[in-house]
């Protein structure tokens, strides 16, 4: 069989990669390795907003404007995600060996699944807790 002229299927022909093409490789390898830190940007500050809301829910809401019980739900609310957010914003722990690729990656995804999960219980009870806010401020008229 002469394999000089025999055809390359178009699958198994390879070439270069185009610096466009390596570009967006390592910038999506860039783009994983700072998801984490991403995460815990946005958890740190929605700790700081939390920390300020229960504050102004606790001294600037009169019971004329924001009826008790609300006021005691939306700084329950708060305080609620501001926990999430605080055990967020913790790194997460587990033994892995960094000689070990397979074990790095699935501790990072993990680690990225976790931190999201909070994200996204902390940023839902936030958002709730400005719903309680709008319907006790409309309760109250």
């Amino acid at each position: 069989m002469n394999l000089e002229n025999s055809k390359v299927p178009e699958a198994l022909a390879g070439r270069q990669p185009t610096e466009d093409e390596l570009f967006y490789v390592d910038w999506g390898k860039e783009t994983i390795k700072q998801n984490l830190s991403f995460l815990n940007d946005v958890l740190r500050q929605l700790l700081t907003l939390n920390t300020a809301l229960i504050g102004s829910s606790a001294v600037f809401f009169d019971e004329s404007i924001l009826g008790k019980d609300f006021k005691l739900a939306v700084i329950i609310v708060f305080m609620f995600s501001l926990f999430v957010c605080l055990v967020g914003v913790l790194p997460v722990e587990t033994d892995v060996n960094p000689q070990a690729p397979g074990l790095v990656k699935e501790h990072k995804q993990k680690a990225t699944k976790w931190k999201r999960c909070l994200l996204y219980i902390s940023f839902s009870s936030f958002f709730l807790g400005f719903v309680l806010v709008l319907f006790g401020l409309y309760s109250s008229r």
